[in-house]
This record gives C-alpha cells, sequence and structure tokens, in this order.
C-alpha cells in the first residue's frame, strides 16, 4: 500500500515538471507513465496488467526518446538508457513470472540517478519521466526490503 503512494506521488510529481518544461515528448511520456501507474494502482486486480502494459510501452518509448531525440550529449543518452532499460528488464521478467534476482534490476536506475546527480548531467526536459521511473525503482526495493524483514 505504501508503495502504491509513494509511485503515485512521484509519479503525479514527474508529470507536473513534464508539463511545466513544456516540451512535447517529455510531456506524453510522462504522460503515459502517469496513465499506466493509476491505472495499475487504482483498478481491481482484472485492469492491474494493463496498466503495467501501458507503464512498460512508454518506458520503453523512453529508451526510444533516449536513442533518437537530437541535441542529447552521449552521457545523458547513456543514463537514460541505463534507466529506461533496466526499469523495463524488471517489469518484463516480473510480469513474465521469470525467475530471478529482480530487485536487482531496480538498483541500477537508483545507481545511475545518483550519478546522474554526482556529474551534474544536464536533463531538465527528462527529469520528469526520469523520476517516475526513479521514484518506482525505490519503492520497489523498499517493497522487497519490507518483505524480507
Amino acid at each position: 500500500m505504501i508503495e502504491e503512494i509513494i509511485v503515485s506521488l512521484g509519479a503525479l510529481f514527474g508529470l507536473i515538471w513534464s508539463i511545466r518544461n513544456k516540451d512535447t515528448f517529455p510531456i506524453v511520456i510522462s504522460s503515459g507513465l502517469f496513465l499506466g501507474v493509476l491505472i495499475a494502482v487504482l483498478f481491481s486486480s482484472i485492469y492491474r496488467p494493463l496498466g503495467f502494459y501501458i507503464y512498460m510501452l512508454f518506458v520503453l518509448l523512453a529508451a526510444i526518446y533516449a536513442l533518437i531525440k537530437d541535441g542529447l550529449v552521449l552521457r545523458q543518452r547513456i543514463f537514460l538508457l541505463l534507466i529506461s532499460a533496466s526499469v523495463f528488464t524488471y517489469w518484463l521478467f516480473a510480469i513474465n513470472h521469470w525467475h530471478g534476482n529482480l530487485w536487482l534490476f531496480m538498483i541500477i536506475p537508483v545507481l545511475a540517478f545518483i550519478g546522474w546527480l554526482v556529474c551534474k548531467v544536464k536533463i531538465r526536459n527528462e527529469l520528469g519521466f526520469v523520476i517516475i521511473m526513479v521514484v518506482d525503482a525505490i519503492a520497489v526495493i523498499f517493497e522487497y526490503w519490507v518483505k524480507r524483514m
């Protein structure tokens, strides 16, 4: 329950951040991520997978954005791809019930975001959807940590 609240608030903040910056493609990605979170959190278990699939689609769209967006330097592309690819891989494994230490996939976005802050990479427009994915990663790690205690 607390994880759902954390992810919902993170998604709302990320959407507001993207709307404030007025760059169209990050707004679309953040809106899709927010919609996926909203469906997964608010609706019954019948519609929950739909929310996850929408979320995964827009995480994949964030990875495509990192590859095709003009004006991004290599460091920005690497950080965006690290975050989006690891979040996508986690949810792909989790939804398909594939085995492995899934929570390790979610450490990568957190470490990449910390590296992003330390290296002072400029990501004003992309920060909205990056925050949504990093907050999702933190919530998954928190959930795993709580279950293991």
